[in-house]
């Protein structure tokens, strides 16, 4: 029998000690080689799950704006002002040019005001600007500069995004055809921070997560998660965003952990990530690489070569692979103790793997509820256009028909003026609409506070009753006797709001009667309840879609739209002012039994109301004037004189505000109508310095302009102006201004003696 000696013995010690051992870090080597493979696995599934699904909801975007960019392209008046301004065989008239440019800013002032674009501009095919509009960028046009290529393109019929090189803005340009044939180009720039930024913004992975776009020249096209960060360590000045200026490339260190001077960062390559992306080409990298910043992140890029430009989904590396780290300690931990862990670690990977896939599924629901979200926002916006099409080409069909009359047959032309009239105010009141639901959307809605007569509100309303109705439907205004009739408040909205709510009733009321009531519903000390009430027989509507009627651009349903048509903003302006006077609005209705709308309202009691001056109707205050009339526009200024020198004023004219201020220092004037935006010198500057510097606080200076917001009647009231007239004003308006002011200043002139 062989014995062993005292090295086998301590051989096989060894041995069964170290074997274990062994099987222990293969394992654990093994298993931590699984992990880190499972980790990037998952990692890399996040990454491609988010990029595609952004990518998805870019695409949607995309349509959506060049689907807004052809309807607008196609619009008829935008067509027929592209040919007026195009170059051809006969010049058209400077003032003709002029009314077209203003008319094309005005048809394009909603896609501007709704954030979405910040300019716009019409491009002949040799690439000169026709009509421009906005925010506008330089004075060359922007895509054939940028990217002629692309503007061969969109000659070509297609409609296409494009990068600008030095602004990195984004534009989306159409064709615009006539009869099948590419006559000009239109481009709107995009607001990339109000639409791009935020939607790229839903694609964060974790808590260092970012995805942005950036151009072909690798800048930064949105928003950075780091802004902060970024002004801190200095590639950012103070106050200072990234998106259009800052340069994607690899300062070679971590600038969040280094002294690095960034102005040495134009000499740095582009990252890794640019670098690949700008070629063309797309990709992922979970080792790591260096973003802007300098700090290691993993990420997932394409380059989206319809769009013109590139997106990426990052998150840094040390979030990415805390778990890994995490992981190794926990299998050196495993060495010491045994194999007993191994289930535990196995569970935190588990559990790791399940969180990703939870963000995973979470970021892929927030981003397909978006893009519903933006779908049903391109059908609304589809809607409306075609909604304000149809309403806006009546009116303007009316008036250019009876022009065409008014030359067959020049006998009928006072009927066909009053008719004109008539729809000129239509289509005013069209426009009103539109901005005051604007104003109230954006929260920019102010209120008057000032005594008034509830009764000279009311009196407004017997006007409304249409004449083919009078016969058929009865008006009734009924006041209680307990309601006071000096109030405090806002006399215009109030107004407002029972003229849609009465208007609204005779349209759809066809026999019966049109009932419009006030009452008393209590009140406190200084103030009192008032429960308003107008109510109809007409076709009434089902007691479920009484909410829905206050909503934007709603009637009942389709049917009622075609019948009876309007643009659906009335009942929603009406509810704005009410809830913004602090008051509730409601309708009650059923179908065929007619409607009930009704509103309450806190307002304070006031004083009597001294009496207003009044103008003889058989003598105009104007005659004999000298009235200065300064406006920039051509036809405003034959326009304007034509109806001052009927009602018997000398007219002088000037052009801006540094002309006004010569003539009235060589000559007097009784009157100054002064408009607001002109070139030179505007008319609030030229106001302050007539009576400031020339001290005329004798004569009389009148704001007639079409700048309509409460800011402005503040600002020319501030700098000195008398009164605030809107364009477009009417003669009876203003001889009612001038004898009031003339009134006042006799009176403070007797007061002085």
């Amino acid at each position: 029998m062989t014995t062993r000696g005292p090295r086998s013995v301590l051989a096989h010690s060894v041995w069964l000690t170290c074997l274990p051992a062994l099987v222990l870090v293969v394992l654990v080597l093994g298993f931590h080689s699984i992990a880190q493979k499972t980790i990037k696995e998952q990692n890399a599934a996040a990454l491609q799950a988010v990029l595609q699904t952004t990518r998805l909801a870019l695409e949607t975007w995309q349509a959506d704006e060049r689907g807004s960019a052809n309807i607008w392209a196609s619009h008829p008046q935008v067509v027929e002002t592209a040919l007026l301004l195009l170059p051809g065989d006969s010049e058209p008239e400077p003032g003709e040019q002029a009314v077209a440019q203003q008319a094309l800013r005005g048809l394009l002032l909603p896609a501007l005001q709704a954030a979405r674009y910040r300019s716009y501009e019409v491009v002949a095919v040799d690439g000169s600007v026709v009509a421009a509009g906005g925010e506008r960028i330089g004075g060359v046009a922007w895509l054939p500069e940028a990217q002629p290529e692309r503007f061969a393109r969109v000659l070509a019929g297609e409609t296409l995004f494009s990068t600008l090189g030095t602004s990195r803005d984004l534009l989306v340009s159409a064709p615009i055809r006539d009869q099948g044939q590419v006559l000009a180009v239109l481009s709107f720039q995009l607001d990339t921070g109000a639409s791009l930024t935020g939607l790229l913004q839903s694609a964060r992975i974790g808590e260092t997560g970012e995805a942005y776009a950036f151009t072909r020249d690798g800048v930064l096209l949105t928003a950075s998660r780091f802004t902060a960060q970024l002004q801190q360590i200095g590639l950012l000045q103070p106050g200072e965003v990234a998106a259009r200026s800052l340069l994607l490339r690899d300062p070679g260190v971590d600038l969040t952990r280094s002294n690095l001077p960034p102005s040495q960062a134009g000499a740095w390559p582009l990252t890794a990530m640019a670098a690949s992306a700008t070629q063309g080409r797309s990709g992922q990298d979970l080792d790591g690489y260096r973003d802007y910043r300098g700090v290691s992140v993993i990420g997932a890029w394409t380059w989206l070569d319809e769009a013109g430009f590139g997106i990426t989904v990052e998150q840094d590396l040390a979030e990415s692979d805390a778990l890994l780290g995490t992981l190794r300690w926990a299998l050196a931990f495993l060495l010491l103790v045994g194999a007993g862990l191994v289930a535990t670690i196995a569970h935190l990977v588990s559990r790791q793997r399940y969180i990703l896939l939870d963000i995973n599924a979470r970021l892929e629901d927030e981003v397909s509820a978006r893009t519903q979200e933006a779908l049903q926002a391109s059908q609304a916006r589809a809607d409306f256009l075609s909604r304000m099409s149809h309403e806006i080409r009546t009116p303007l069909h009316g008036i250019v028909s009876m022009i065409q009359m008014m030359r067959q047959e020049p006998d009928a032309a006072p009927e066909l003026l009053q008719r004109q009239e008539g729809a000129a105010r239509l289509l005013m009141s069209i426009v009103n609409e539109i901005l005051d639901y604007s104003k109230l959307e954006a929260g920019q809605l102010s209120l008057e506070t000032v005594p008034f007569s509830l009764r000279d509100q009311l009196d407004i309303l017997p006007s409304l009753h249409p004449s083919a109705k009078r016969d058929t439907v009865a008006l009734e205004i009924v006041v209680e006797p307990n309601v006071p009739d000096q109030l405090v408040g806002d006399p215009t909205r109030l107004q407002q709001v029972l003229i849609n709510l009465v208007s609204n009733a005779f349209k759809f009321t066809e026999a019966g009667h049109v009932r419009v009531s006030c009452e008393k519903r209590g009140g406190g000390p200084a103030s009192v309840k008032l429960l308003f009430s107008v109510s109809d027989t007409g076709c009434g509507f089902a007691p479920e879609h009484a909410e829905r009627l206050f909503g934007l651009f709603t009637q009942e349903d389709d049917s009622t739209t075609r019948r009876f048509g309007g643009t659906g903003l009335g009942l929603a302006i009406s509810r704005g002012f009410v809830e913004e006077m602090g008051g509730r609005i409601w309708a009650r209705g059923r179908p065929g039994e007619g409607a009930t709308f009704s509103f309450w309202l806190n307002m304070p009691e006031g004083l009597a109301l001294p009496i207003k001056a009044t103008v003889a109707p058989s003598e105009s205050v104007l005659s004999g004037l000298r009235v200065l009339l300064v406006e920039d526009n051509e036809l405003n200024r034959f326009i304007g004189a034509s109806l001052l020198r009927k009602a018997g004023a000398v007219v002088a004219f000037a052009e801006n505000g540094t002309e006004a201020i010569v003539r009235i220092e060589q000559e007097p004037f009784d009157v100054v109508l002064m408009d607001g935006h002109m070139p030179e010198m505007d008319g609030w500057s030229a106001t302050a310095h007539i009576r400031e510097t020339l001290g005329r606080n004798d004569l009389l200076i009148i704001a007639v302009t079409a700048s309509v917001l409460p800011e402005d009647r503040a600002r020319s009231l501030a700098v000195g102006m008398d009164a605030h007239l809107n364009k477009p004003f009417r003669l009876d308006e203003l001889e009612v201004v001038i004898a009031q002011e003339h009134s006042g200043k006799s009176t403070e002139t007797t007061a002085s003696a």
